[in-house]
């Protein structure tokens, strides 16, 4: 069995590193999300000692802390831009090996390792092939790893012996590593309230385990507020712009969660189908022993998905992206265990195991390679910024809105993020009052770029011009952005996934 874990361990490290190393420049840049070279732009500032900045124009805390402290050295070291990429997939390389140690080390505490690695299946589906959640360049890599320590710990307090400290800083990283898993924090809290009911230190036991993320989260509260004048990022400023929201975009795609050949493959609602059969089933479990346990996590895990979700339906009218659904994948894990322990007999899963982490490699190869052969828009987006370099006035900043992420990483010049994802609070506060022209200008912008948008047919005097709302996501405010056909600059064609176009930016009047 521990061959089998070793499968599903190495397998998806060693293709991912081979395709980096195969596959040319700029083929390369498709290894991560557009999302992840965000957290580089960032990084390449802090390393050079600009300090918290996306353009070295603008200060900003759009991003989840913990993995921006990882990501640093790696941008420090990286030097060429697709050694970056090939170190942060090695980081996340090693994250992968050590998440899949806590899984192994969860099947011998429960003493079945088979069952363990069944149930871990579709998180190592989505982990390293269908959405690349553990190297895609984003926090989900970090935070899938402190996800499987908590549950290890977690499933380890069967023994009767509750260790809520340790636990609780675990919840306190996995905070700090990814913001909104705050509700990860209030229930599993609220699970251990109700657990531990009958217990004198009742009181201490959750201060234990709550604690330490209430002391994370609040520090990086008052730093927020020292640092940037804001409590809260404004990636999540920008999303909630016009909230309160009815956006149930975000419950289907929880729901339709996976994707092949362009169809959803529903994986979200079969594991909330699967995790209530599992409860269900569990219900009799005995008190203190592994099954009951694993019973009042899951109940833990689906109430923070729930919150999670109704966030997203209230304070967001943003399209959600795979990252965002990481909860999932432990969702289905916690409940095929509870189904799976001292059910499935060991002489099965000692032959279903092995095939079973050997057909995952295979689909993890093909995912990977399909992939890097089928090009997006991000490997196209740095051959067109590196381009611009050479575009007069050199060095002059670039608007741009969605998509910006790789593209801000090919250019040498600073990029206005339209969206407002890693822009600066007084970017949020002009996008309110219809300022943005003016935040431009004083920025000396000289050139607009958008992806896949196609803007409104407008004149300005007899010139034919285009007109572009952005940001182009969510129904919050906008800000009109005008350029003109004959101030295009480049016009790249990325089939299917739309066309870059870049025009020189004159500011209106």
């Amino acid at each position: 069995m521990a061959a089998a874990f070793g499968l599903i361990a190495l397998a998806p490290v060693v293709i991912n590193l081979a395709a980096w190393a195969i596959a040319g420049s700029p083929d390369r840049f498709e290894l991560l999300d557009d999302d992840a070279y965000y957290y580089l732009g960032v990084a390449e500032h802090l390393a050079a000692g600009d300090g918290f900045t996306f353009n070295g124009l603008d200060p900003t805390n759009g991003f989840h802390p913990l993995w921006l402290a990882i990501v640093v050295p790696i941008e420090w070291l990286g030097g060429g831009r697709t050694a970056t990429v090939g170190l942060v997939l090695l980081v996340q390389s090693a994250f992968w090996l050590a998440t899949v140690r806590e899984l192994w080390l969860t099947g011998r505490a429960l003493g079945d390792p088979g069952v363990t690695l069944l149930a871990a299946i579709p998180l190592v589906f989505f982990a390293g092939a269908n959405y690349r959640l553990a190297f895609n360049g984003m926090e989900s890599s970090l935070v899938l790893l402190l996800l499987a320590a908590i549950v290890r710990q977690v499933v380890g307090w069967s023994d009767g012996e509750a260790r809520p400290l340790l636990v609780g800083l675990l919840l306190a990283a996995l905070a700090l590593a990814r913001l909104d898993a705050v509700f990860v924090v209030a229930s599993l809290a609220t699970a251990g309230w109700l657990c531990w009911r009958e217990r004198p230190d009742r009181i201490r036991q959750v201060t234990l385990l709550a604690g330490p993320a209430a002391l994370a989260l609040a520090g990086y509260v008052l730093f927020n507020l020292l640092e940037f004048g804001t409590a809260t990022p404004v990636s999540g400023q920008a999303k909630s712009l016009g909230a309160p929201f009815h956006n149930l975009r975000p419950v289907r795609d929880v729901l339709a969660m996976g994707s092949l050949g362009g169809h959803s493959l529903w994986t979200g609602a079969a594991a909330l189908v699967t995790a209530f059969a599992a409860i269900r089933w569990g219900r009799r479990a005995p008190r203190g022993q592994p099954a009951s346990v694993l019973r009042h996590l899951l109940a833990a895990l689906l109430l923070a998905q729930g919150l999670l979700t109704l966030y997203l339906v209230v304070m967001t009218s943003w399209p959600t992206w795979p990252w965002y659904f990481y909860l999932l994948p432990y969702i289905w894990f916690c409940a095929l265990l509870l189904l799976g322990l001292g059910r499935v007999p060991q002489r099965v899963t000692g032959r279903l195991a092995p095939a079973s982490a050997a057909l995952l490699a295979i689909v993890t190869t093909a995912f990977v390679v399909g992939w890097v052969r089928d090009p997006t828009y991000r490997s196209r987006s740095v051959v067109a910024a590196q381009a611009l370099d050479a575009v007069s006035p050199r060095g002059a900043p670039v608007a741009m809105g969605d998509r910006a992420g790789a593209f801000s990483f090919g250019t040498e010049r600073p990029v206005v993020q339209l969206e407002g994802l890693v822009e600066s609070p007084e970017y949020l506060t002009a996008l309110r009052r219809g300022r943005v022209g003016d935040f431009l200008n004083k920025r000396r912008v000289a050139f607009f770029a958008a992806s896949d948008a196609e803007g409104v047919p407008t004149k300005v005097g007899a010139a034919p011009c285009r007109a572009f709302a952005e940001p182009h996501n969510g129904d919050g405010p906008k800000a009109q952005i005008v350029v003109c056909d004959r101030d295009l600059v480049a016009n790249v064609n990325m089939s299917p996934w739309g066309r870059l176009r870049i025009w020189r930016y004159r500011p209106p009047g």
